[in-house]
């Protein structure tokens, strides 16, 4: 039996929508509202609950398998982890947001 998750998603806010719903299943992990071994609800049911589009679940989930938080088993779902580090409360600001030129150019004159 998969948790269904109080989830809301905002589309007026300027957070990306699968930043937004990777938070809230990262938070109900941290919060013990998905236990390990819990399993998810399915990818098109999340998509029709939230009314988003299934790139932005697969982004949230893919995200979260990445950081060991969640594990797709085929045919079978995905599932939280069974064991994992401590989850923060938030991520780094997502590469969006951030600038995309840490450095500054090289601004020599060439001789």
């Amino acid at each position: 039996m998969s948790a269904t998750l109080p989830l809301a998603i905002d589309k007026t806010s300027p957070i990306p929508l699968y930043y937004q719903l990777e938070l809230a299943l990262k938070e109900a992990i941290r919060n013990g509202v998905l236990t390990p071994g819990a399993k998810l609800e399915r990818e098109s049911e999340l998509v029709t609950r939230l009314n988003v589009s299934r790139i932005t679940v697969r982004k949230a989930i893919d995200h979260l398998v990445a950081a060991g938080l969640l594990v797709r088993q085929p045919h079978a779902g995905t599932y939280v982890a069974a064991s994992h580090q401590s989850v923060a409360p938030t991520r780094p600001t997502p590469p969006l947001f951030r600038n995309r030129n840490p450095e500054p150019p090289d601004q020599s004159i060439p001789q």
